[in-house]
């Protein structure tokens, strides 16, 4: 049986994060080990999209330049992962957060007892 990874980045886009990411996502991907899975926003320009042998899950999240905007937009976001994990996650998968603003999928991992690996980038 595969070992489940389910990784999280909030936003896909062309920056650092996703890059490294990335580079762990189709590294774990090419290992028959595991079963990867990833929950990020769906741009389709960033460096998470299109990754081969990566299971995809859009998690909403839209970008705002107007501060009380973007604080309603990344609470809401993570309701909804919150929301979506509580009966995804099971209690053998191996969590990794790719910075700490996913802070949904911490707390879901927690409450669930998973594996839960923590990466600040």
């Amino acid at each position: 049986m595969k070992q489940r990874i389910i990784a999280f980045h909030l936003l896909n886009d062309k920056s650092g994060s996703p890059k490294i990411l990335r580079q762990l996502l189709m590294d774990w991907a090419k290992q028959d080990q595991f079963d990867v899975h990833l929950f990020s926003s769906q741009n389709t320009n960033g460096f998470l999209s299109k990754l081969e042998g990566v299971n995809f899950h859009h998690a909403w999240y839209k970008f705002s330049s107007q501060p009380w905007l973007r604080l309603i937009f990344y609470c809401a976001s993570q309701f909804l992962l919150m929301m979506r994990l509580l009966f995804l996650l099971k209690k053998n998968d191996l969590v990794y957060i790719n910075t700490v603003l996913p802070f949904g999928a911490a707390l879901i991992a927690k409450l669930k007892s998973c594996q839960n690996h923590l990466s600040c980038s």
